[in-house]
C-alpha cells in the first residue's frame, strides 16, 4: 500500500517537472511573475540550495558508496570539483 503512494508521488512530481522549461528557469519565470530583482534572487537562492545539496551528496552518500573516510575537507573539495564539472558542462551546451 505504501509503494502504490509512492509512485503515485513520484508520478505526480515527473509530470510536473516535465512541464517545467529548463533554460532559464529560475530567472526568467520569476522575472516574469513579478519583476528582474526577485529573479535574481531566486537564483542566487537556487545557487545556495544547489551548493547544500551538492555539500550533502559529498559529505553523507559518496564515502559509503565508495568506502573513503568523508571528512569536511573531502566534502568540500568533491563539492567544488561537483560545482566545476556542472559548470563546465554548461558552458559547453551553451558556448558550443
Amino acid at each position: 500500500m505504501v509503494v502504490v503512494g509512492q509512485l503515485e508521488v513520484a508520478f505526480i512530481l515527473g509530470s510536473l517537472a516535465a512541464g517545467i522549461p529548463v533554460t532559464g528557469y529560475v530567472y526568467q519565470w520569476a522575472s516574469r511573475i513579478s519583476n528582474p530583482v526577485f529573479g535574481w534572487i531566486s537564483f542566487i537562492f537556487l545557487a545556495i540550495v544547489l551548493c547544500a545539496v551538492y555539500y550533502t551528496i559529498a559529505s553523507t552518500v559518496l564515502p559509503v558508496m565508495f568506502s573513503y573516510e568523508g571528512t569536511p575537507t573531502n566534502a568540500w573539495w568533491i563539492t567544488i570539483k561537483l560545482i566545476g564539472m556542472i559548470g563546465s558542462s554548461c558552458c559547453s551546451f551553451a558556448f558550443g
